[in-house]
């Protein structure tokens, strides 16, 4: 992949870093384990700390909504066609209704059913890839795809809820909207990285980001109930620190690895986010079992081992 060498953004040394070798990879894996204690950290808020997802929703989407504003007060809107502009914002609002639906389905579904499901969306991207993006995937790469996904997918399950429980409802449907449209938003990520530095499409994203998951939960009550929290320290550093900061970052890498890589596989990279969000909330101990929603039996750990041996060995093949 071309390296683009902008001197006049701040993109160019991290599109050089990600561009050499298998850097694209690395910042993929950066930004999955990231991601990763973000999604902790939302659990930690919803489940313990007592916010509601509307206005969890509306920290992060208005918190996607000021970076934009210091990006662009810093580097002035870019000059290129509003074609690019538009679609860097079209990545945000797809993205965001892709996550708007995964979370109404999972306020009425175990999360053993939604969070396979919904983490089908780098099969998506590969197909759309290859197809619209003229990508090229050997058979390797699809069989890094195909375990990579298929190893987030194990991670996520329950066995002991899954059990008996296969049948398709139809929200089954939604989750796969919802993937689609994270698929879409990671295609149109691809077109228009070459046009707008990463910074901007940084910007532009949290435009679409807060569209979608702040303006409809822009009510005075969740705009009450988020103030509240950000009062108190745990609300500060979960929702400034983590949410709005480490998103920040791992978002960074992550339209870094798209820019400098083939999306089908940083999307496959990526994707393997469900593995670290285990393996993080394993170590954190005893303290934090309550985090994994399931007590680990025998059965349980061989599921999650044969599901970490998948991932490692797409990682593998993605990087040979």
């Amino acid at each position: 992949m071309n390296v683009r060498m902008q001197c006049t953004d701040g993109g160019s040394a991290i599109d050089a870093a990600t561009g050499s070798g298998l850097g694209w990879m690395a910042a993929a894996l950066g930004s999955a384990v990231i991601f990763a204690c973000v999604n902790i950290t939302d659990k930690v808020v919803l489940s313990r700390l007592g916010l509601r997802l509307a206005a969890l929703n509306f920290g992060i989407g208005f918190g996607q909504l000021l970076i934009a504003g210091v990006i662009f007060a810093a580097l002035g809107i870019p000059d290129v066609p509003a074609t690019a502009m538009l679609g860097a914002v079209a990545v945000g609002v797809l993205w965001g209704s892709g996550l708007m639906l995964m979370f109404w389905v999972l306020a009425r579904e175990e999360v053993s059913r939604v969070a396979p499901a919904f983490q089908t969306y780098p099969v998506f991207v590969a197909l759309a890839a290859v197809f619209l993006l003229d990508e090229t995937l050997t058979w390797m790469k699809w069989l890094a795809v195909v375990l990579a996904v298929g190893g987030a997918m194990l991670v996520s399950v329950n066995p002991a809820e899954a059990v008996g429980r296969l049948r398709l409802k139809p929200t089954f449907g939604l989750l796969l909207v919802g993937s689609l449209l994270v698929a879409a938003a990671q295609i149109v990520l691809k077109t228009v990285v070459d046009d707008l530095s990463i910074w901007h499409v940084i910007a532009l994203r949290g435009s679409g980001l807060c569209i979608a998951m702040a303006l409809p939960a822009c009510r005075p009550s969740v705009l009450r109930e988020l103030w509240r929290f950000l009062k108190t320290w745990q609300g500060t550093a979960a929702i400034v620190g983590v949410d709005t900061a480490g998103a920040f970052a791992a978002n960074v890498l992550f339209i870094a690895a798209v820019a400098n890589g083939p999306v089908s596989l940083a999307s496959a990279t990526y994707g393997t986010r469900p593995l670290f969000v285990f393996i993080l909330t394993a170590l954190l101990g005893w303290r934090a079992a309550w985090l994994l929603g399931e007590r680990l039996g025998p059965r349980d750990l061989a599921l999650k081992l044969t599901s970490a041996v998948m991932v490692v060995c797409a990682l593998v093949l993605i990087a040979i």
